[in-house]
């Protein structure tokens, strides 16, 4: 899923993922409606959850963004 694609596409399933699930950049962008940049800044700033990396991929826990 590249940065362009559209915040329809990027949230295509997300309801339906599980509280433990993780979540990529380009959902988490498209779930607040801003841009990657601003993720990492909120993620730094503690705005929202940080998130973890698993084989080098940044991922957020779906149950944490529900709850910020």
């Amino acid at each position: 899923m590249g940065m362009k694609t559209n915040f329809r596409e990027a949230l295509q399933g997300f309801d339906d993922l599980p509280d433990s699930a993780g979540a990529r950049l380009p959902v988490v962008a498209a779930l607040f409606g801003v841009g990657p940049a601003t993720v990492w800044r909120w993620s730094k700033k503690q705005i929202i959850p940080a998130p973890s990396k698993r084989g080098g991929v940044a991922l957020w826990n779906v149950g944490e963004l529900r709850r910020a």
